[in-house]
């Protein structure tokens, strides 16, 4: 729910208080941390 539409829907939908709690459980990817740093810094 984060990754697809936003981090404070996910909050508002689970009843968490706190983002914090969100941010515990929404991690990226092996993928996308790969993805992203070939987008910053180029191929590897």
């Amino acid at each position: 729910m984060a990754d697809k539409y936003d981090v404070h829907i996910a909050q508002k939908m689970s009843g968490n208080v706190s983002i914090r709690e969100i941010f515990r459980y929404t991690q990226p990817s092996e993928d996308e941390v790969h993805n992203y740093s070939e987008m910053l810094f180029g191929k590897s």
